[in-house]
């Protein structure tokens, strides 16, 4: 399962201009349902952004795939695929904040190097629950 990749390509035809923006492997792999092969794997990377389009400066792409392993024929059945985008409390970005993420993703420099791209989705991490930390720590206090 670690194996499967995905690409989603994101294109702009006024000038040609096309990134990738999921990971080279899968950032997690879930079983939905215990009794049946269905799986949920979420792919995706992370972008830094102006603090004018959101006070913390990194955007999350989240590409979450959902399909069934067929026991007869060993191959896999879709059945949704989906991107967002989230800043680093995992609220999803809309409107003209998601436009503005994905024209920036669109002319940002891609890293070829899967070391850095996986140093980034750690710096996340590490940044949401640094974040997350202080928020549950104001909150005994008050």
């Amino acid at each position: 399962m670690e194996d499967l990749r995905l690409s989603w390509i994101l294109v702009d035809k006024n000038t040609g201009k096309a990134v990738n923006l999921s990971s080279w492997k899968p950032l997690s792999v879930q079983k939905s349902w215990p009794y049946h092969a269905t799986y949920v794997m979420q792919f995706g990377c992370v972008l830094p952004v102006e603090e004018s389009l959101l006070p913390q400066k990194l955007a999350r792409f989240i590409i979450t795939a959902r399909f069934k392993m067929t026991e007869r024929e060993e191959c896999l059945k879709w059945s949704e695929i989906s991107m967002r985008i989230e800043n680093i409390e995992g609220a999803h970005v809309n409107g003209r904040s998601s436009l503005m993420i994905l024209s920036k993703a669109l002319y940002s420099q891609r890293s070829a190097n899967q070391f850095k791209l996986e140093e980034g989705l750690r710096r996340y991490d590490k940044q949401k629950t640094e974040m997350m930390r202080r928020r549950e720590s104001r909150e005994s206090f008050g």
